[in-house]
């Protein structure tokens, strides 16, 4: 695996710097272990996945919110000199889907160095780009330093592939094994020799590039199923796959009633994200964006599910 991440970050990735997780919560809860206590500054994204805002709350830690638009974390006159971690999901942030720009990504390595924090980065859906180049990750924008870079295969691979990996700074690596030794003691070796082998024979990027091209087609279906329902509405990000999301459109009042009214039609859509935010001015009409996949259905499960997602915009509230 640190061949394939120094080939694909333009960074020398040591073996010895690769911990293999069981997914980023539990990353998360191994750098919050090894590196902060409470009381420490934490930041965040705003809004962010739930249960990484749960951890770092749970864990008695101060959090700094970082608004997002769309071109991810504002960083205008932030500093982070008494700030112990940033936590980053700068390709494809939850629950917007917005992508960190360019620029942005630089100034935020450089904000990082001036104050020695250290950057936690999340690499959820990288691995299936689908509009444009890929833009340089964290990790090869600082040349390796002060990034710990956090990736996930389970996007890519299916669910059940909870398995992921973290690529840690040499001088944090001793106190986050530490942590991992008493959080666990190994996670199962055949799916880890499995995924290597896959890996190594260069078989994981021939299966992206068909991934890729089989998610265009169904990304292309969904939009075209929902158009059909509703005419015109609006995408804000769904570039990277296999996620989409767009702004409600019709009579119901905001997203919180439209899940609402999802669940009684037995439809899961995942959203409770904008009701957590101190932010929604960053995004205009955030009460309404609505953010979901769509890899794991195939075009006619897409059909239905969108026909329940169009009842769940007129039912009364």
């Amino acid at each position: 695996m640190a061949r394939w991440l120094t080939a694909r970050h333009g960074v020398s990735v040591d073996e010895k710097q690769v911990i293999i997780v069981a997914g980023l919560q539990q990353a998360h809860s191994l750098v919050a272990q090894a590196l902060l206590a409470p009381g420490m500054n934490v930041a965040l994204e705003d809004p962010c996945y739930i249960g990484k805002r749960l951890l770092y709350e749970k864990l008695g830690l101060h959090i700094l919110n970082l608004p997002v638009d769309e071109k991810g974390v504002k960083l205008f006159g932030v500093t982070f000199d008494d700030v112990q971690l940033i936590c980053v999901n700068p390709g494809c942030q939850v629950p917007t889907n917005a992508s960190l720009s360019l620029p942005r990504r630089r100034k935020l390595v450089t904000l990082a160095a001036q104050t020695q924090t250290p950057i936690f980065e999340e690499s959820m859906f990288d691995l299936l780009m689908l509009e444009g180049k890929s833009t340089p990750s964290l990790l090869s924008l600082s040349g390796g330093q002060n990034v710990i870079h956090a990736g996930l295969f389970a996007p890519a691979l299916g669910g059940g592939m909870m398995l992921g990996y973290m690529v840690v700074p040499w001088p944090l690596l001793p106190a986050i094994l530490d942590a991992k030794l008493i959080l666990d003691n190994g996670l199962p070796w055949l799916e880890q020799e499995a995924l290597a082998r896959f890996i190594d024979s260069g078989d994981l990027d021939d299966f992206l590039k068909r991934r890729r091209m089989s998610l265009m087609r169904r990304q292309e279906h969904l939009v075209s199923a929902m158009r059909h329902q509703w005419g015109d509405f609006s995408i804000f990000n769904a570039s990277q796959a296999p996620r989409m999301s767009w702004f409600l459109p019709g009579p119901v009042s905001d997203s919180a009633a439209y899940i609402n009214n999802a669940r009684k039609l037995n439809l899961h859509i995942p959203g409770d994200y904008p009701f957590h935010s101190t932010s929604s001015k960053s995004i205009p009409n955030l009460d309404r964006l609505i953010s979901h996949g769509y890899g794991e259905l195939a075009e006619s499960e897409i059909d239905k599910a969108v026909q329940r997602m169009a009842q769940s915009n007129i039912l009364s509230t």
